[in-house]
């Protein structure tokens, strides 16, 4: 018996098998950064603490200066003629201490005066003082670790900037307003010593650190 066309065939195709895992994509792997790690650290911070340290460091000096001569008297002959002429009461008024080792000199004589002298005039002592209080300002500010503030308008920026130019403007007085102006110079002559150029450059320098340390602070356009 013949067998049927369709005996032992089958007519349906095997579907195609699919798969039911989901396609693995490959993508990027980076490590997740850490929100501390991520911010930008302040690099203001050392650059403060510089500019106390030089600030600190100029007025170290001025404060040096006020011990050595600032101002150099010179009474010439004619002067030391025209004292005593009018009495030798007059001389110690000008120079205490010093009529008793003049004994009969005649000619020019010359000596040294620092700027907390009696002849330089008592408003140069408030250099010490302001000199004083500013490096002490710093010296704790420095050693509490307020020196590194989060704004240049921090407190401590703000007092070191307004002790440093007053300071500025204090020995820069001293150094152009020259003890006994009113002299005349035929019988007294006044120059500038070291004191007066070392005290002069130290506040200056002071001044330049105070300066830096608010453009190095964090929030200004410097330190930015």
């Amino acid at each position: 018996m013949p067998r049927s066309a369709g005996w032992g065939t089958s007519s349906a195709t095997p579907a195609t098998a699919r798969s039911s895992w989901p396609a693995v994509q490959m993508g990027t792997w980076a490590p997740a950064q850490s929100p501390a790690l991520s911010s930008s650290r302040p690099a203001s911070g050392p650059s403060s603490t510089a500019g106390d340290i030089v600030t600190a460091a100029g007025t170290g000096f001025v404060l040096i200066s006020l011990l050595i001569s600032w101002y150099k008297v010179t009474i010439t002959a004619a002067g030391l003629s025209y004292v005593e002429s009018l009495e030798r009461a007059l001389f110690p008024r000008l120079f205490p201490g010093l009529s008793a080792g003049l004994g009969g000199q005649t000619g020019p004589f010359s000596t040294s005066v620092t700027a907390l002298g009696k002849g330089a005039g008592g408003w140069r002592w408030a250099m010490l003082v302001v000199s004083s209080v500013l490096l002490l300002e710093i010296l704790l500010a420095v050693g509490s670790g307020a020196s590194r503030p989060t704004s240049p308008a921090g407190p401590h920026t703000a007092i070191v900037l307004v002790l440093t130019i007053a300071n500025l403007i204090l020995v820069a007085a001293a150094f152009f307003t020259l003890p006994f102006s009113g002299s005349p110079p035929a019988y007294l002559t006044v120059t500038r010593d070291t004191g007066a150029y070392l005290g002069l450059l130290a506040a200056l320098v002071a001044c330049g650190g105070a300066v830096a340390r608010i453009v190095k602070s964090p929030g200004s356009a410097g330190g930015s």
